[in-house]
Order: C-alpha cells, then sequence, then structure tokens
C-alpha cells in the first residue's frame, strides 16, 4: 500500500510488456483496476509502443474526462484504491496532454488544462 504512489514512477520510466495472461479463477486482466492503471501510465509516458502497440490502442481510447466511468468498470481489492489510482492516473494523463499540445505547438487546449 505504501509503495501505490510510486508505481506510477516505474512504468513511466521504463518500457512495458503488457502480458494480459491471467491465472484460472481469477478475473481477466483488462478487468483489474491495477492493471488498468499500470496500462495508461505506461501508455501516456510512451512507454507501451515498443513492445505493446496493440495495447495502446485500448489506452488511447480513454480520456481524461471519462476517467471517472471507466475506473467505476475496473475491479479492486481495496476500495480506497480506486480514488487513489483516479487521482495518479489524471495526473499522468494531464502531463502527457501538456506534453503533446507543446510538442505540437497547439496552446489552444493549454487552457483546459490548467
Amino acid at each position: 500500500r505504501r509503495c501505490m504512489p510510486h508505481i506510477g514512477t516505474l512504468y513511466s520510466m521504463f518500457l512495458v510488456v503488457v502480458c494480459d495472461d491471467t491465472p484460472p479463477g481469477t478475473h481477466l486482466y483488462w478487468e483489474s483496476g491495477l492493471c488498468f492503471w499500470e496500462l495508461l501510465i505506461a501508455s501516456a509516458s510512451y512507454q507501451l509502443h515498443q513492445y505493446s502497440r496493440e495495447a495502446v490502442a485500448s489506452a488511447d481510447n480513454v480520456e481524461v474526462e471519462h476517467l471517472r466511468t471507466a475506473i467505476a468498470e475496473k475491479r479492486f481489492h481495496f476500495e480506497e484504491d480506486r480514488r487513489v489510482v483516479l487521482r495518479i492516473i489524471r495526473s499522468f494523463m494531464l502531463k502527457r496532454s501538456l506534453v503533446d499540445d507543446i510538442c505540437t505547438k497547439d496552446a489552444s487546449r493549454l487552457h483546459k488544462i490548467f
């Protein structure tokens, strides 16, 4: 639990390979709130593109405005983790938007972030 705020750093600094196999009797990878969290952070940090291109499309389809709904559909072992994950993902996605806007020189969207 203490490491949760730091996991985002791990998935944002190194290339990520999505392995969506799960043990029998457990919920699917795509249903897991923590796996979803890792996927979105890796995508927002451009860490999926080399080894997990197929996962990029599902992660990139989630908009910041719809994040709360997407998280509500996921499964968490501890309900309080949902709030923590939501805050962390939102921060990474906003950072990604800011970087994209700067790289494309699109200042028109910057007012939405701030």
